[in-house]
Order: C-alpha cells, then sequence, then structure tokens
C-alpha cells in the first residue's frame, strides 16, 4: 500500500514538473513575431481587416498557449486611409500546440480587451442583384460566421468594450459602453452562438 502511495505521489510530481516546464520553458522556443506574422496575414485575407501592434508582443502558456499583443489597432486595408477603426489595450490569439509545433499557426480563440470599436461610415449603395457577397458586412469584412470559419476559429471575445455610434451633421455619435460579446462556433457545420452584453445611456441592453 505504502508503495502504491509513493508511486502515486511520484507520479504527480512528474506532472507537475511536465507542466511548469511547459508554462515557464516552452514560450522561449516559439517566435512571437513569426506567429505574429503568419497570423495577421491569415486574418486579414479573411476579414479585410489590418492589425497593428504598438505595444508589446510575447507568447504565454498560463493557463493556455497564446499570443498577447498589447496597445493594438484595427483598420480596414481599403477605402479607411490610415484611421483605425479599431483600437484595443490588449489582444489575446489563443493558439492551439500540435499544429504550431509542427510550423503552422491555428486559432482556437481572439480576444480583446477594453476596446473602443467605431462604426466605418456607410459604404454607397450600388444597384445590382444580390450575390453570395450579401453575408458581408459593410467596410469588405467578412461576417462573424465567414470570418471564424475562415480562421478555424471556435470563439471570438470582448470584454469591457466601448462601441462608438455614426453621428451626424459632423456631431460625434452616441457611445454603447461595458460592451461584451461571446461569438462561438465550435464546428463549420454547426449554429454561430452570439452572447451580447453592453449598456446604452446608462441602461443595461
Amino acid at each position: 500500500m505504502e508503495c502504491r502511495l509513493r508511486l502515486a505521489l511520484w507520479s504527480l510530481a512528474a506532472i507537475i514538473a511536465v507542466g511548469l516546464a511547459v508554462v515557464f520553458v516552452a514560450p522561449l522556443f516559439i517566435s512571437a513575431e513569426d506567429v505574429r506574422n503568419r497570423l495577421f496575414a491569415e486574418i486579414e485575407e479573411a476579414t479585410g481587416y489590418r492589425l497593428t501592434v504598438n505595444g508589446s508582443l510575447h507568447i504565454s502558456a498560463f493557463p493556455t498557449l497564446k499570443l498577447v499583443a498589447e496597445d493594438v489597432g484595427v483598420a480596414q486595408t481599403k477605402g479607411a486611409g490610415a484611421v483605425d477603426l479599431a483600437t484595443a489595450k490588449e489582444l489575446r490569439f489563443g493558439l492551439a500546440v500540435a499544429p504550431l509545433l509542427s510550423g503552422k499557426v491555428q486559432l482556437t480563440e481572439v480576444a480583446l480587451i477594453s476596446p473602443i470599436l467605431t462604426m466605418p461610415e456607410a459604404s454607397p449603395k450600388t444597384a445590382g442583384p444580390k450575390t453570395a457577397g450579401a453575408e458581408q458586412k459593410v467596410g469588405g469584412g467578412a461576417s462573424i460566421a465567414t470570418a471564424l470559419r475562415s480562421l478555424s476559429l471556435d470563439s471570438l471575445r470582448i470584454e469591457d468594450g466601448t462601441l462608438v455610434l455614426r453621428g451626424e451633421g459632423g456631431t460625434p455619435g452616441k457611445r454603447i459602453d461595458g460592451l461584451n460579446l461571446e461569438a462561438s462556433l465550435p464546428a463549420f457545420d454547426a449554429p454561430l452562438s452570439v452572447d451580447v452584453k453592453a449598456r446604452f445611456d446608462g441602461q443595461p441592453l
């Protein structure tokens, strides 16, 4: 009995040691710059938006493996010039471990922390029949479902965000704050689930 207990304790200690090694050592062997370059190129191709990082960039392995970027800007690749449609205090990309070890980047989650999102100006309406492009949003980016599928992404989260609505006659638009959003698409053919909470004029939405 005592021998089995000792073996169990040694096995538990070995598991903890391996876990600590993954948390503290694994990020040293992964280039944050390489992951960023591949990842940002895929995001731009899938959504039509360009990401810029003005703060620090690093790989974190606790509690899950992720790429963390600080002071991030998001702009349209066409028609919006250098104006950011969104800025975020922090942007986190959850990464699948197995594909990364073989040189591929596969996302599990994207989280925007304390972002400020600005509604883009409305595009001029054009005549003509609707096509498959009807799934796309104003501004040329893909819909949430299309973007999640293109990036093989399980979920998209926004924490404590602010949405600035379009103004009229040159006046600034109203703001929706306390925005918390979670969009989930666990499988390609599964339904898209979206949960949104926010405040407008101090009232919960």
